[in-house]
């Protein structure tokens, strides 16, 4: 899955990736965003925050060592990782309970990224399994939902039909 992102122009040409820490039934990919840090790029993970969608964007230089475990259990970079501006970022990846060809994704009910992505202007990539795609009329939006604008799977990288 990592190597159909670390092979395109779209990961070859990021400066900054917000990306995040898997959970147990979530895609991880760690090892490409440590080997983006020995590219120089930017990678950034949120953080638990008072701002108003809940959370911001921190800098990890070193994945090993600048995570811990935050909200939910969710790893989340420490007090000590740098804040990130938005305009630092230009590639999002995205994980989702289900998406479709559309670009449409489901999270999991409470429109998180939804709130968080609302300054981002890059490119967003939900990332899932192969057998997380399904039939677009599976997928409810409404008018608050943030589209993808590709879709990373262990057996593609597609951009989505819009």
């Amino acid at each position: 899955m990592a190597q159909h992102l670390a092979e395109h122009w779209i990961w070859q040409n990021s400066a900054g990736v917000l990306t995040f820490a898997p959970l147990a039934k979530e895609p991880d990919l760690s090892a490409l965003m440590q080997q983006g840090q020995f590219l120089e790029k930017r990678i950034a993970l949120l953080r638990t925050s008072s701002l108003p969608a809940g959370y911001e964007p921190c800098l990890v230089s070193d994945w090993a060592n600048d995570l811990r475990a935050g909200a939910f259990g969710i790893l989340e970079p420490k007090e000590k990782c740098e804040l990130a501006q938005w305009n630092q970022l230009d590639l999002a990846l995205i994980p989702g309970v289900a998406f479709d060809q559309f670009g449409r994704r489901l999270g999991k009910g409470k429109g998180f990224y939804d709130r968080v992505l609302v300054p981002f202007s890059g490119l967003k990539i939900g990332v899932c399994f192969d057998e997380q795609m399904v039939k677009p009329s599976l997928i409810p939006m409404e008018p608050h939902d943030i589209h993808m604008d590709w879709i990373l799977t262990p057996s593609m990288l597609m951009e989505v039909n819009v």
